[in-house]
Protein backbone atom coordinates (compact mmCIF):
# COMPACT_ATOMS: atom_id res chain seq x y z
CA UNK A 1 0.00 0.00 0.00
CA UNK A 2 3.20 2.30 1.09
CA UNK A 3 4.41 1.39 -2.34
CA UNK A 4 0.80 2.43 -4.14
CA UNK A 5 1.31 5.56 -2.45
CA UNK A 6 4.74 6.49 -3.00
CA UNK A 7 4.14 5.74 -7.03
CA UNK A 8 0.62 7.95 -6.74
CA UNK A 9 3.54 10.84 -5.10
CA UNK A 10 5.81 10.74 -7.90
CA UNK A 11 3.34 10.53 -10.59
CA UNK A 12 1.26 13.45 -9.20
CA UNK A 13 4.70 15.55 -9.37
CA UNK A 14 5.41 14.51 -12.16
CA UNK A 15 2.11 15.72 -14.00
CA UNK A 16 2.17 19.18 -12.18
CA UNK A 17 5.88 19.72 -13.40
CA UNK A 18 4.70 18.73 -16.82
CA UNK A 19 1.81 21.09 -16.82
CA UNK A 20 4.17 23.69 -15.30
CA UNK A 21 6.14 23.23 -18.30
CA UNK A 22 3.33 23.44 -20.36
CA UNK A 23 1.81 26.94 -19.07
CA UNK A 24 5.23 28.49 -19.38
CA UNK A 25 5.41 31.97 -20.56
CA UNK A 26 7.32 32.85 -23.35
CA UNK A 27 9.78 35.71 -22.58
CA UNK A 28 8.62 39.08 -24.02
CA UNK A 29 9.88 39.44 -27.75
CA UNK A 30 11.84 42.24 -28.17
CA UNK A 31 10.24 45.37 -29.20
CA UNK A 32 11.72 47.58 -31.92
CA UNK A 33 11.33 51.10 -32.62
CA UNK A 34 11.08 53.22 -35.61
CA UNK A 35 14.27 55.78 -36.30
CA UNK A 36 13.94 58.96 -36.10
CA UNK A 37 16.00 62.11 -37.51
CA UNK A 38 15.28 65.52 -35.69
CA UNK A 39 18.14 67.36 -38.02
CA UNK A 40 21.10 67.33 -39.88
CA UNK A 41 24.18 69.58 -39.65
CA UNK A 42 25.37 71.20 -42.14
CA UNK A 43 22.28 71.22 -44.79
CA UNK A 44 24.17 71.20 -47.79
CA UNK A 45 28.02 70.55 -49.01
CA UNK A 46 30.08 69.09 -51.53
CA UNK A 47 30.50 65.29 -52.18
CA UNK A 48 33.03 63.94 -49.34
CA UNK A 49 31.92 66.32 -46.34
CA UNK A 50 30.78 65.13 -43.14
CA UNK A 51 26.97 65.13 -42.33
CA UNK A 52 26.29 64.94 -38.82
CA UNK A 53 22.74 63.00 -38.19
CA UNK A 54 21.09 63.96 -35.08
CA UNK A 55 17.57 61.61 -33.58
CA UNK A 56 16.14 59.04 -31.47
CA UNK A 57 16.54 55.14 -31.84
CA UNK A 58 19.48 55.52 -34.29
CA UNK A 59 21.55 52.41 -32.67
CA UNK A 60 21.99 49.70 -34.93
CA UNK A 61 21.74 51.98 -38.04
CA UNK A 62 22.86 49.50 -40.94
CA UNK A 63 22.12 52.25 -43.85
CA UNK A 64 22.44 55.77 -44.70
CA UNK A 65 21.36 57.42 -47.97
CA UNK A 66 21.62 60.79 -49.67
CA UNK A 67 18.82 60.65 -52.06
CA UNK A 68 18.87 57.36 -52.74
CA UNK A 69 22.64 56.77 -52.72
CA UNK A 70 24.26 55.33 -49.92
CA UNK A 71 26.94 56.70 -47.64
CA UNK A 72 29.61 55.46 -45.34
CA UNK A 73 28.97 56.24 -41.98
CA UNK A 74 29.25 55.49 -38.27
CA UNK A 75 27.30 55.37 -35.42
CA UNK A 76 28.39 57.39 -32.18
CA UNK A 77 25.43 56.71 -30.54
CA UNK A 78 22.19 56.17 -29.94
CA UNK A 79 21.27 59.40 -30.85
CA UNK A 80 24.23 60.51 -33.36
CA UNK A 81 25.40 59.25 -36.66
CA UNK A 82 27.97 61.14 -38.69
CA UNK A 83 28.00 60.11 -42.75
CA UNK A 84 30.07 60.98 -45.42
CA UNK A 85 28.10 63.25 -48.61
CA UNK A 86 29.12 60.06 -51.28
CA UNK A 87 30.06 60.51 -54.73
CA UNK A 88 26.75 60.82 -56.60
CA UNK A 89 24.67 61.89 -54.62
CA UNK A 90 22.19 64.79 -55.26
CA UNK A 91 19.98 67.38 -53.98
CA UNK A 92 17.02 65.04 -51.48
CA UNK A 93 16.33 63.31 -48.62
CA UNK A 94 18.38 62.16 -46.00
CA UNK A 95 17.22 59.11 -44.36
CA UNK A 96 18.94 55.90 -42.48
CA UNK A 97 17.57 52.72 -41.69
CA UNK A 98 17.86 50.67 -38.52
CA UNK A 99 16.34 47.13 -37.59
CA UNK A 100 13.38 49.51 -36.59
CA UNK A 101 12.87 50.46 -40.27
CA UNK A 102 13.53 53.46 -42.27
CA UNK A 103 13.63 57.29 -40.68
CA UNK A 104 11.47 60.42 -41.79
CA UNK A 105 14.16 62.38 -44.60
CA UNK A 106 15.67 65.52 -44.01
CA UNK A 107 16.54 67.33 -47.01
CA UNK A 108 19.98 68.06 -47.70
CA UNK A 109 21.29 69.89 -50.46
CA UNK A 110 24.56 68.19 -52.42
CA UNK A 111 26.56 71.86 -53.28
CA UNK A 112 28.27 71.25 -57.08
CA UNK A 113 31.86 72.36 -57.37
CA UNK A 114 31.84 75.08 -60.02
CA UNK A 115 34.43 75.53 -63.06
CA UNK A 116 36.02 78.10 -64.77
CA UNK A 117 35.50 77.87 -68.70
CA UNK A 118 36.67 81.61 -70.15
CA UNK A 119 37.43 85.04 -69.21
CA UNK A 120 36.44 87.78 -71.08
CA UNK A 121 38.58 89.57 -72.23
CA UNK A 122 41.61 88.06 -70.61
CA UNK A 123 43.59 90.79 -70.18
CA UNK A 124 42.66 94.63 -68.73
CA UNK A 125 43.41 96.97 -67.19
CA UNK A 126 42.27 98.00 -63.38
CA UNK A 127 38.28 98.94 -63.39
CA UNK A 128 37.62 97.07 -66.74
CA UNK A 129 34.76 94.72 -66.44
CA UNK A 130 35.72 90.93 -66.94
CA UNK A 131 32.75 88.43 -67.70
CA UNK A 132 33.83 84.85 -66.02
CA UNK A 133 31.65 81.67 -67.47
CA UNK A 134 32.16 78.35 -66.16
CA UNK A 135 29.35 76.21 -64.50
CA UNK A 136 27.61 75.81 -60.68
CA UNK A 137 28.35 79.64 -60.20
CA UNK A 138 25.59 79.99 -58.34
CA UNK A 139 26.25 81.35 -54.97
CA UNK A 140 29.47 82.82 -56.00
CA UNK A 141 31.08 85.16 -53.06
CA UNK A 142 34.49 86.18 -54.45
CA UNK A 143 37.24 86.38 -57.19
CA UNK A 144 40.44 86.74 -56.50
CA UNK A 145 42.88 87.95 -59.09
CA UNK A 146 46.19 86.44 -58.61
CA UNK A 147 45.62 86.91 -54.49
CA UNK A 148 43.96 90.29 -54.54
CA UNK A 149 39.74 90.04 -54.11
CA UNK A 150 37.48 91.95 -56.26
CA UNK A 151 34.83 93.92 -54.10
CA UNK A 152 32.30 94.34 -57.35
CA UNK A 153 31.15 91.14 -59.00
CA UNK A 154 27.66 90.25 -60.14
CA UNK A 155 26.11 86.69 -60.24
CA UNK A 156 23.82 86.77 -63.15
CA UNK A 157 23.23 83.16 -63.69
CA UNK A 158 25.20 79.69 -62.93
CA UNK A 159 27.24 80.10 -65.83
CA UNK A 160 28.37 83.88 -65.64
CA UNK A 161 29.61 85.96 -63.59
CA UNK A 162 30.49 89.49 -64.04
CA UNK A 163 33.39 91.37 -62.35
CA UNK A 164 35.56 94.53 -62.04
CA UNK A 165 39.27 93.90 -62.14
CA UNK A 166 40.29 95.63 -58.87
CA UNK A 167 43.09 98.06 -57.57
CA UNK A 168 46.42 96.10 -57.00
CA UNK A 169 45.52 93.01 -59.12
CA UNK A 170 48.42 91.64 -60.60
CA UNK A 171 48.80 89.22 -63.55
CA UNK A 172 48.29 85.67 -62.39
CA UNK A 173 45.52 82.92 -61.65
CA UNK A 174 41.67 83.61 -61.36
CA UNK A 175 39.92 81.85 -59.15
CA UNK A 176 36.38 82.13 -58.22
CA UNK A 177 34.99 80.86 -55.09
CA UNK A 178 31.42 79.74 -54.05
CA UNK A 179 30.09 77.40 -51.12
CA UNK A 180 31.64 74.83 -52.76
CA UNK A 181 35.00 75.95 -52.09
CA UNK A 182 38.22 77.80 -54.57
CA UNK A 183 37.32 76.95 -58.19
CA UNK A 184 39.89 75.79 -60.87
CA UNK A 185 42.52 78.94 -62.01
CA UNK A 186 42.18 80.43 -65.17
CA UNK A 187 45.54 82.85 -66.03
CA UNK A 188 44.20 86.68 -66.51
CA UNK A 189 46.85 89.80 -67.80
CA UNK A 190 46.53 92.75 -66.07
CA UNK A 191 47.64 95.42 -67.95
CA UNK A 192 49.78 98.05 -66.88
CA UNK A 193 47.38 101.98 -66.47
CA UNK A 194 50.21 103.42 -68.95
CA UNK A 195 50.00 101.17 -71.77
CA UNK A 196 47.09 101.34 -74.79
CA UNK A 197 46.52 98.13 -76.41
CA UNK A 198 45.52 97.91 -80.04
CA UNK A 199 47.07 101.52 -80.83
CA UNK A 200 50.02 101.76 -83.07
CA UNK A 201 52.56 104.68 -82.59
CA UNK A 202 54.97 106.13 -85.11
Amino acid sequence: MNLLRTWSTVLGLSLTLAACKKDKVDPTPAVTVSPIIAGISPTSGIVGSSVTITGTNLTGTAVVTFNGTTSAFTVSSPTTVTAKVPAGATTGAVTLTTPGGTSNGILFTVVLPQTIISLTPTAAKVGTEVTITGTNLTGATAVSFNGTAATSLTVTNATTVTVVVPTGATTGPLTVTTPAGPSNAVAFTVIPPNIDRGIAYG
